[in-house]
């Protein structure tokens, strides 16, 4: 499953303008890191959740917003960050 997350954490910073991808990257490390470990209901890792809501973001941001892509991909990997760990809003 590892494999499959580094893939789409390539495949999900390679739709993102170069100037965008450092702060993109940081923010999938962090989420990341505070999920480590959990699962969603079905057994799949909560990364994988995490990084195919960030691709949709990625999507409709193209489509839609562009200039707001990444506070668009950041918001969609960090959704649950507060609401699932131990991390506060500070």
């Amino acid at each position: 499953m590892q494999s499959n997350i580094l893939q789409m954490t390539a495949d999900l910073l390679g739709m993102l303008p170069l100037h965008d991808r450092e702060a993109v990257d940081s923010a999938v490390r962090f989420a990341l890191e505070r999920h480590e470990g959990q699962k969603r209901p079905g057994g799949e890792p909560q990364a994988c959740h995490l990084l195919r809501v960030a691709t949709r973001a990625a999507k409709y941001a193209q489509a839609n917003s562009p200039d707001d892509m990444c506070e668009l991909v950041q918001s969609a990997l960090l959704h649950d960050v507060v609401e699932d760990t131990e991390t506060t809003a500070e």
